[in-house]
């Protein structure tokens, strides 16, 4: 049963989750995209610490097999990387994610309506991320590299995974609507605006994903329509004098170029000198540990990962890490089966991680830990829903080991940062 909302803990675990779905996207500016992000993976443990202080973490048994089997090849992989600490700083984010989306669904489960509140804290961010943009924007030299995240795609990557909290306004208040409509126009321009196609076709795939599932939203489509538009029509009058920004350049880059790998990008021509590479050595089978793209010898200038989440987990963790984080997020997965995905939490939890998992194949999303950060939140609310004892499942209380997991990884982090 819920607990009441003014339990003083639960009061604090709301603002704490809060805070850690905002500081997953401000403390980028305090990173420059090191694929580490220590900062964040400071209040992340924090949070999981405070959770697990009170309460044991409840795990099912299998889950926790799949789990060990994963994280001790990372480790064993990052061990052999010549690059130790700094390889297992950068996979730390990695081995607490399942930590993070169970402290997360037990406290969706004791607070549903802190969904709500997250709504409101992701359209909000938006309004302030295009705040700040206003006020920098006499600062800017270059418009590639933007003045909040430091490159414009991370700009549309990082808005466009915000907007997914804000498509379903279902059961809030009417101020609370116009406030996540406020939100929407405006993320729905910097995404027009920023020129990005893989952060528009990723939002566009889960806007009809959540139009099919949920019901309340399809009655009011035409809304959304008309946001776009009018969010077209704006940004199509952002010119800032960069043929690089604007919708229309996205269609030019799209069916102008007269080759397939230019369409993309690059990106045919980085995915296949990664794959060659890998089939150089033992980091096919084996990986070179986090981050290991770039001590494969692949990195070229500003590009420190194959934009390729299943070609970046061969790269650190080899074919063997692979399969066995498939298998860890199969045993993930199969407790959501028996939700529907009607359901808001559900339809929450499968945007996020469709989009998500659309600009980790095609971009760098997942390379960042802030997205791992909203994708654990956001997969929390959804496995809340689940029971974690269904099909005589046999579930294990952790007290201590997850708690020592984040301490020693807390230290690792620590002692790597003059390195970063």
């Amino acid at each position: 049963m819920p607990l009441p909302i003014n339990t003083p803990n639960l009061l604090l675990d709301r603002g704490l989750l809060v805070g850690l779905l905002f500081f997953s996207w401000y403390s980028v500016g305090f990173t420059i995209f090191n694929g580490v992000d220590t900062p964040l993976f400071v209040m992340t443990a924090a949070y999981c610490l405070w959770h697990m202080s009170r309460e044991p973490l409840v795990v099912p048994d299998r889950l926790l097999k799949a789990w060990g089997f994963w994280a001790f090849w990372v480790v064993v992989a990052d061990f052999f990387s010549t690059f130790f600490t700094w390889s297992l700083a950068r996979d730390a984010h990695w081995l607490v994610w399942p930590i993070l989306v169970l402290v997360c669904a037990r406290h969706f489960a004791r607070d549903p309506g802190c969904l709500q509140v997250l709504r409101y804290t992701a359209s909000g961010s938006i309004l302030l991320i295009v705040g700040l943009l206003i006020v920098r924007a006499p600062t800017v030299t270059d418009w590639v590299f933007d003045p909040v995240f430091g490159h414009i795609r991370h700009l549309a990557m990082a808005v466009g995974v915000l907007l997914v909290w804000l498509l379903d306004d279902d059961g809030l208040p009417a101020a609370g609507k116009w406030w996540l409509r406020a939100g929407r126009l405006c993320g729905f321009t910097v995404l027009l605006w920023a020129g990005g196609r893989g952060s528009l076709i990723a939002l566009a795939i889960v806007l009809v994903l959540t139009l099919w599932l949920r019901l309340p939203v399809r009655k009011r489509w035409k809304g959304l329509v008309l946001e776009v538009v009018i969010a077209l029509v704006v940004a199509f009058h952002l010119d800032v004098g960069i043929p690089f920004l604007g919708f229309m350049d996205g269609f030019s880059r799209t069916f102008g170029p007269a080759t397939l790998d230019q369409v993309s990008s690059a990106r045919l021509t980085q995915w296949t000198m990664t794959w060659n590479r890998l089939g150089q050595g033992y980091e096919f089978w084996l990986g070179a540990g986090g981050n290991g793209y770039m001590r494969m010898g692949l990195a070229v200038g500003t590009v420190f990962h194959p934009h390729n989440i299943l070609l970046q987990m061969m790269t650190d963790w080899g074919l063997v890490g692979l399969s066995l984080a498939i298998y860890l997020i199969w045993w993930m997965a199969k407790p959501l089966g028996n939700i529907a995905l009607d359901r808001p939490e559900a339809a929450l939890g499968l945007g996020v991680a469709v989009f998500l998992g659309f600009m980790g194949c095609v971009d760098g999303g997942l390379y960042h830990p802030q997205f791992l950060v909203c994708l654990a939140i956001a997969t929390g609310a959804w496995f809340a829903q689940a029971d974690p004892t269904a099909g005589n499942e046999h579930v294990r209380p952790l007290a201590f080991s997850p708690v020592i997991l984040l301490i020693f990884l807390l230290g690792v982090h620590l002692k790597s940062i003059p390195l970063i």
